[in-house]
């Protein structure tokens, strides 16, 4: 997958660290702060460390957990005990035992180790079981907020402390009610969500696919980062056609779910050529691979491999390939109708890098004076032929280029 596409579809690391840090490991940090600034006063307990260092631990434990996401693994167990211990590690060195006991940092604990397990079983079940817990796990966070609400009135009020005593009061129960259920009508938005959001990034994965296979994997980089890239300009551009001799007459014999079989087995040869050389477009009609590329250089190596590549196999069929390469100026970009476009190439210089090719015979690789020029010495036969072209009242000089690559490394 491409850089920049990746990115736009799964989004980059640092927004999976926000994401958790938002939606999970900031949570409890956030309630624990309201209930020690509201139990101690904000200036004391804002001019103290504790706030600093438990929204630090939450940003550690954000950190390994969006990374973790963004990698593709599954440490949800583990990662959730991040923040409550760097939290309990900081805190022991400064209070001692007497950190351990409180109520709230004990609940920092019990939430995580909660959250954590509901996530783990979560990753590990297949997808379509994946709603019960992630009701599960927004029930897990409301209780978050009745922890504290309990544990600010333990601190702040004289009257009785325990759950019951808690519950026995109207309101209280009316707010434990209230939450639970506003917070199973979010876990259950979040399931569709999610659900949405599997579907939208299968979507764009196969939108990609299609996308590539029309303007390959440079074009489709190109437009995504830059629009303005697919409008049409003039360029100068190495163009290479490739046919199979033989190919019509064959095919009148054959049947055609054959005809296809073998065409898209030379296609797949024909890519192998250009699998590690960047290209501008490459396109099959027919029996007919047409490339282009940013320079001659390119388009040598790249023809003088499809020639070898798909020889044993056109061979097995009694046919050949022939090619022709031309450099010049074109223009190319998206071309087309209002509701249909496609991106292609247009110009002289590929209609004569078309004409070489149908001069080519089997086997043969024929190359232009003007794509010559661009190449060092040694790659194609001194002695030229003229060949004439449809439409034009001087032939044009080619030239058979040498199967063997020179010492140039072409």
């Amino acid at each position: 997958m491409n850089s920049s596409i990746s990115h736009k579809i799964r989004g980059s690391r640092a927004s999976y660290v926000a994401r958790d840090f938002f939606t999970n490991s900031a949570h409890y940090a956030i309630a624990n702060i309201l209930l020690e600034m509201l139990s101690e006063g904000p200036r004391a307990y804002l001019l103290s460390p504790d706030p600093y260092a438990i929204l630090l631990s939450a940003l550690a434990q954000a950190y390994f957990l969006g990374t973790m996401q963004f990698r593709e693994q599954r440490y949800y167990l583990l990662g959730n005990l991040i923040g409550p211990a760097l939290y309990t590690l900081f805190e022991f060195f400064i209070d001692g035992m007497v950190f351990v006991a409180t109520p709230n940092h004990i609940g920092y604990w019990l939430f995580a180790l909660a959250i954590g397990a509901l996530q783990q079983a979560r990753a590990s079940l297949p997808e379509r079981l994946s709603g019960l817990w992630i009701v599960l796990e927004n029930l897990a966070r409301t209780y978050i907020l009745v922890a504290g609400y309990w544990m600010f009135e333990a601190r702040t009020e004289v009257a009785d402390h325990s759950l019951a005593g808690f519950f026995s009061n109207a309101s209280h129960v009316y707010v434990f009610l209230a939450v639970n259920l506003i917070a199973l009508l979010i876990g259950l938005a979040n399931v569709q969500a999610h659900r949405y959001l599997l579907i939208l990034r299968d979507m764009a994965a196969e939108l990609q696919r299609y996308s590539e296979w029309l303007l390959g994997a440079r074009l489709l980089e190109q437009a995504v980062s830059d629009p303005a890239a697919m409008s049409l300009k003039r360029q100068y551009r190495a163009v290479v056609f490739a046919d199979i001799r033989g190919f019509t007459g064959w095919s009148e014999s054959m049947p055609p779910e054959q005809v296809v079989a073998m065409l898209n087995c030379y296609f797949e040869l024909a890519e192998e050529a250009w699998r590690d050389i960047s290209i501008i477009k490459a396109k099959f009609t027919g029996d007919e691979v047409m490339i282009v590329f940013d320079s001659a250089v390119d388009a040598v190596r790249v023809a003088r491999r499809l020639n070898l590549s798909t020889r044993a196999q056109l061979a097995a069929h009694g046919l050949s390939v022939g090619i022709g390469i031309h450099s010049g100026p074109l223009v190319e970009g998206l071309m087309g109708s209002h509701e249909m476009k496609g991106y292609d190439v247009v110009g002289d210089t590929v209609n004569t890098a078309k004409r070489i090719c149908d001069s080519a015979v089997g086997g043969e690789i024929l190359i232009s004076r003007d794509a010559c020029l661009d190449l060092p010495l040694g790659e194609a036969e001194e002695q030229a032929q003229q060949i004439p072209l449809k439409g034009k009242q001087v032939p044009l000089d080619v030239f058979r280029l040498v199967l063997a690559p020179s010492a140039s490394g072409l």
